[in-house]
């Protein structure tokens, strides 16, 4: 099972982002071409699932987990949240 987990969780997200990355060069014919559009969409995703991954990792915590274990979550999901209003207005911003 190791080598499906190092495949899955190591080597599948870095071939999955440059694969987007490079999807996107040849779509927008270079890489100054991609519009600041497209990849905070993306970032918006993954902020998204991000947030839910934490949220439902916080609900499946035992209860009689560390204190430092839940603390470190909760300010997880602080710093994304933050994160994600940032990313709002920048968006806010550039439709105008």
């Amino acid at each position: 099972m190791k080598a499906w987990d190092y495949i899955r969780y190591d080597l599948w997200p870095l071939v999955k982002v440059r694969g987007t990355y490079w999807w996107w060069i040849v779509k927008y014919r270079g890489k100054k071409n991609i519009p600041p559009e497209v990849v905070f969409q993306q970032m918006s995703k993954s902020l998204a699932r991000s947030e839910e991954s934490l949220e439902e990792a916080l609900k499946a915590m035992p209860e009689d987990s560390d204190k430092e274990e839940v603390k470190n979550v909760r300010e997880a999901l602080g710093r994304l949240g933050s994160l994600k209003d940032e990313a709002e207005d920048f968006e806010r911003k550039n439709k105008k």
